[in-house]
């Protein structure tokens, strides 16, 4: 086959890919008579991030058996595939084997899905640990996770320590007010909610400057 189909096909793949027709992206692949590294990075992409985790999972194993080596965007793929799949022993397992296995040194979309992973597990307590020791500062999308996976575990005293965080990092930032506020109201808190609602209201009003402090759970 010419070279130039070869490139051809590899560049539909992405773009089905990338724009989540994952059956027709999995014919193309199983169709092309040579592969190249491009092509399985599109296919385990496809796959992870269009809710087929198992699937990005099985072809990441196939694809190393195959001599490809994974770079930084297959390991997003499949944190993101184990994460979402509930696999986060698995996860960490992928992550542990970056740099002594492949040579790669994780970045902050890493650690962010394993923070996700984690949480989504409810280990909120691991998940909180990574955060904090990252080689670089959590931002507000590894707060904001958290602070979903606290709801959904219905960790109320952690949702309002990572609640503390993100406030310090944007005071007004009305998601995480609402979320917090929706914690202590499952929780029959009727207090710390009305506290919550108060500050969000002072705190989110563009026109007002003086940011309150919240002062929760004491």
């Amino acid at each position: 086959m010419a070279e130039t189909t070869i490139v051809a096909q590899t560049a539909m793949l992405a773009a089905y890919a990338q724009n989540g027709h994952v059956k027709e992206a999995k014919e193309l692949f199983n169709s092309m008579p040579r592969t190249s590294f491009v092509s399985w990075n599109a296919m385990v992409t496809a796959y992870a991030q269009n809710g087929h985790p198992r699937e990005a999972l099985e072809l990441f194993h196939s694809m190393v058996l195959h001599g490809e080596r994974p770079d930084e965007m297959t390991f997003s793929s499949i944190l993101l595939a184990s994460s979402h799949n509930g696999m986060a022993d698995r996860g960490w397992s992928y992550f542990a084997s970056m740099v002594p296995d492949y040579c790669v040194r994780p970045g902050r979309d890493h650690f962010y899905c394993m923070v996700d992973a984690f949480g989504r597990a409810g280990r909120l307590a691991e998940a909180m640990e990574l955060a904090e020791r990252m080689p670089f500062e959590a931002d507000v999308v590894v707060w904001r996770s958290l602070l979903g996976a606290c709801r959904t575990s219905r960790d109320v005293e952690t949702g309002a320590l990572i609640a503390h965080k993100l406030f310090e990092a944007d005071p007004g930032d009305s998601v995480a007010y609402t979320i917090l506020a929706g914690m202590f109201a499952t929780a029959g808190m009727k207090d710390e909610e009305a506290k919550v609602m108060k500050l969000m209201e002072q705190n989110c009003d563009n026109k007002n400057h003086q940011v309150s402090q919240p002062r929760l759970l004491e």
